[in-house]
């Protein structure tokens, strides 16, 4: 028979992540932005009002108590400022904790086509649990199905490494985007990676592999009864 060289491949389990933690969290972070801008610009008002109090003070022109009054608020608003600082930088961590770096980035700072396309279900967010010991290489193909068969899975895109495990299966976990027409939250599926490792072998018909005592025999077919 002819050798082949094919692609070394490995079958896995994943998940479509349901994406309403990532609408809560997108949520919560324009609140914290928006909290952060007023602050910021109450700051700086009080900042120039501050230096404006303390320049006529110096000329005795008005007395103390307005500079100290003045000096209040400017402290007060900077503690406002400082508050909503943190507020927003926790939110960040949590959602690096949540999602990894890189996916939180793509989906939390600014506008996010991609969340859009996740919500209008264009996309799906799948995690990937790898079987353990199992690693993915880089230039790594992967396609998904909800069924076992192959034949119809589609094509998934690697975005990002993630944070958490399975809950059933203790491998590595990444995070890959398709298309989410027919894929809903929480659906288990099936994914097969292809690595850029060649095996050499040949390529059998179904029809060739017989099973005789739980065992499996192919047959090649070397002319008339042979």
């Amino acid at each position: 028979l002819p050798g082949l060289e094919i692609p070394d491949e490995t079958q896995s389990a994943g998940k479509v992540e349901d994406i309403l933690p990532l609408l809560t969290l997108k949520s919560q972070m324009r609140a914290a932005r928006a909290e952060f801008e007023i602050a910021t610009a109450a700051r700086a008002l009080a900042e120039k009002n501050r230096e404006r109090i303390k320049t006529l003070f110096q000329a005795d022109i008005i007395a103390g108590r307005e500079l100290l009054q003045v000096e209040a608020q400017w402290q007060a608003d900077s503690s406002r400022l400082e508050a909503a600082r943190l507020h927003l930088e926790d939110l960040r961590r949590e959602a690096d904790q949540q999602l990894g770096k890189a996916l939180a980035e793509r989906v939390l700072e600014g506008p996010s086509t991609f969340l859009d396309q996740l919500t209008a279900h264009q996309k799906a967010l799948i995690k990937i649990t790898l079987p353990v010991g199992q690693n993915l290489s880089a230039g790594s193909e992967v396609v998904v199905s909800r069924h076992q068969d192959q034949h119809d899975a589609i094509p998934a895109t690697l975005l990002s490494p993630a944070p958490h495990t399975d809950d059933l299966v203790q491998g590595e976990t990444w995070f890959f985007e398709s298309a989410g027409t027919h894929l809903r939250a929480g659906m288990r599926i099936n994914a097969w990676i292809r690595g850029t490792s060649l095996r050499h072998g040949v390529a059998l018909p179904a029809a060739a592999i017989v099973f005789y005592q739980g065992k499996a025999f192919v047959y090649l077919d070397q002319g008339e009864g042979r």
